[in-house]
């Protein structure tokens, strides 16, 4: 247990805004690949749920349903916040209720045959440390997380909120991902050059 102290400590020096990037680092930085894959069956395995009209129960913070993309005509996650989890921490949530649909629990079993190498207590115990710290970030509160297509989950002024992926914004993040690539390299380049002339 932290004392108050070091609570306080680590709150202030982790980020305002986290990425799934850095949060997967964060969970196992030794461990960052083989998290990642985990990941990334999860997401598929999710799809297939929604296949079958299935929402998944993601932790304390709720559950995740979808919505039809007006545009795309794809499904697109979307997540309820549970009412137990804002009431936990005094949140205010204006966004949608939960319909009612059938939910199920994460299936490590069913995750781990899409990853030759990696046994379903491993995913299991990545997923919940991974829910776990997606719950404690949002409870502290004053804070984005960038889950890609899972979409962005905000919490600023005690107000939770939640924001879909559609597929025109993922393709304009990805533009935007490439144009600062893009800044960065050349940015690098013009360094070099100066280096070699001096």
């Amino acid at each position: 247990m932290l004392s108050s102290r070091q609570e306080k400590k680590r709150k202030h020096e982790e980020p305002h805004t986290f990425t799934l990037d850095t949060l997967i680092e964060s969970l196992d930085g030794e461990q960052t690949e083989r998290n990642a894959r985990i990941w990334e069956a999860f997401l598929k395995w999710m799809s297939f749920q929604f296949e079958s009209e299935r929402y998944i129960g993601f932790g304390k913070l709720g559950i995740y349903g979808y919505k039809i993309d007006s545009k795309s005509g794809h499904k697109v996650p979307f997540l309820y916040y549970s009412e137990m989890f804002c009431k936990e921490h005094h949140f205010v949530y204006r966004g949608e209720v939960y319909p009612a649909k059938p939910v199920v629990k994460i299936n490590y079993t069913a995750i781990a045959k899409h990853l030759n190498d990696i046994s379903k207590e491993e995913v299991g115990e990545f997923m919940e440390a991974a829910l776990s710290k997606i719950a404690r970030l949002m409870g502290e509160g004053d804070r984005d997380i960038h889950l890609n297509t899972l979409g962005l989950l905000r919490c600023y002024d005690s107000e939770i909120s939640f924001e879909a992926m559609v597929p025109s914004r993922q393709h304009q993040m990805q533009q935007f991902d490439t144009i600062k690539q893009s800044m960065i390299d050349k940015a690098n380049k013009t360094f070099v050059r100066q280096l070699i002339d001096k």
